[in-house]
């Protein structure tokens, strides 16, 4: 069970962590660690309009994210106004969006 209303809480006693999947137009990879004890999702989207790349890290104490979003020349207008509205512009062109929940 993942809970999104603040404070985020999770449940994993039903989740089977695999070593990737594929959802939609997203491929990605999970990984686990024993220092510090976390899951790590690896998220790539290699087609256009939009290119994403990034991570999630899920540990005992939070969860935090770090994506980037670059869009390609002939993206629509309208997503570029809610790139800028939600993301930080990079020097690079892209949008980076970076989280941390505590847990």
């Amino acid at each position: 069970m993942i809970n999104l209303h603040s404070p985020i809480r999770f449940s994993t006693s039903n989740i089977l962590v695999s070593n990737s999947l594929n959802i939609g137009v997203f491929n990605g990879k999970i990984t686990s660690t024993s220092t510090p004890l976390s899951y790590q999702l690896s998220l790539t989207n290699p087609s256009t309009p939009l290119m994403m790349t990034g991570y999630s890290v899920l540990t005992a104490h939070e969860l935090s994210s770090n994506y980037q979003v670059n869009p390609s020349d002939n993206v629509a207008s309208e997503l570029i106004t809610l790139l800028d509205l939600l993301g930080k512009k990079l020097q690079n062109g892209g949008y980076g969006f970076n989280t941390r929940y505590p847990i």
